[in-house]
């Protein structure tokens, strides 16, 4: 049996094969309905595809999406069958802009922004699914659980793919404050650690997993810019005992995003002076492990930038007792950041860096220290 070869194919046709081309539009059109196919290879093959979009090409695709996000967040009253649709729906959705977010496309597409905040199509979309699963709150069906997981990944590398110069102005402090409140649902024990800054339920998720991806989300949106309750970071702030207690975590993923959190609370709140006083007191009052996450966190924050301080010496006396400690990663830090401060207060002083350059430098600072 002789095979054929695409050439041979379309001499066969007459050549009308190798004219014929597909528009991104028309492919548009073609992959998103398959997001709602209930065969599960073609629909994730289609999300899949629909996920790794150019950025070019973002636009087309969220007009050819617009009809199922909004399809998926309607919460008018329906049958059984038609409401798990939809919720299904909504999940393969949520698994496709997870899949752009991670690609950093919406950053790198022009569609994503408007006047430097997210384009209406996508706060909306986060608000609309919000309110869909504090409705759905109560549900506990794998299903449910793999819905909240996917749309708090969502969330996060949605922020996380932007730089952090335009983190202030991405979403309004209503939509932070609204997605943070229903993420410290899901978040576990800690959740009773804010107080009143967020409704307090009698039983909470004793999920790892979720629990994970709701605080990575909490931290994602708390650090979006200046923080939506600044009463929070003020002294005694009902922020301060959550902070506490997850670097007293004996969960290292969940150690590290604290130490990232306090880094960027820090780099997004400068003119918050109890933050940094809370930070420094606890170098010296706190356990061991949430001192040094706490000097950690300074030494990143000092080393990327000429931060504002009034009290320097406060930051140069907890650097000299640091280099006093037994642990190698922190003794090495405070013997860098004295050497660093050094120069800064008592020798020749560089030209201060762009905001760019900051941006990028903290960034780096962040990845190195929390190795």
């Amino acid at each position: 049996m002789r095979s054929s070869s695409p050439d041979s194919l379309s001499e066969r046709s007459g050549g009308e094969a190798r004219g014929v081309q597909a528009s991104p539009g028309s492919l548009h059109k073609l992959a998103v309905p398959l997001a709602r196919c209930e065969v599960p290879e073609v629909r994730d093959a289609a999300v899949a595809a629909c996920g790794n979009i150019n950025p070019d090409a973002l636009k087309d695709l969220m007009e050819e999406l617009l009809p199922l996000l909004r399809e998926a967040v309607d919460r008018k009253q329906e049958n059984m069958r038609r409401r798990r649709r939809r919720d299904a729906l909504r999940l393969h959705l949520n698994k496709m802009l997870l899949l752009i977010a991670q690609k950093k496309t919406f950053a790198n597409s022009a569609f994503a922004l408007e006047g430097g905040s997210l384009h209406p199509t996508l706060t909306e979309y986060l608000d609309g699914v919000r309110q869909c699963l504090e409705v759905e709150a109560e549900k506990d069906a794998p299903a449910a659980r793999e819905q909240r997981i996917t749309f708090a990944d969502f969330t996060t590398e949605l922020i996380k793919s932007f730089p952090l110069e335009m983190y202030g102005s991405l979403m309004k402090k209503e939509l932070l404050r609204s997605l943070f409140s229903l993420f410290s649902g899901w978040c576990g024990p800690l959740a009773r650690h804010l107080g009143t800054l967020v409704p307090q339920s009698a039983q909470h998720e004793n999920d790892e997993r979720l629990n994970l991806s709701a605080l990575k989300a909490m931290s994602a949106l708390v650090c979006c810019g200046p923080c939506f309750a600044p009463s929070a970071l003020a002294e005694d702030g009902s922020l301060y005992p959550w902070l506490s207690e997850m670097l007293s975590s004996t969960h290292d993923k969940i150690y590290e995003l604290a130490r990232e959190t306090i880094v960027l609370l820090l780099d997004c709140n400068p003119d918050i002076g109890p933050l940094l006083d809370w930070t420094v007191d606890k170098c010296f009052t706190g356990t061991a492990r949430v001192a040094d996450g706490c000097f950690m966190a300074l030494a990143t924050i000092f080393s990327a930038r000429e931060y504002p301080c009034d009290h320097y010496t406060a930051i140069i006396n907890v650097t000299l007792m640091c280099t006093g400690c037994p642990r190698a990663p922190v003794h090495e830090s405070a013997l860098q950041l004295l050497q660093l401060l050094d120069k800064r207060f008592f020798g020749t002083v560089g030209p201060l860096p762009s905001d760019d350059d900051a941006g990028t430098g903290l960034r780096r600072s962040i990845t190195y220290f929390t190795e």
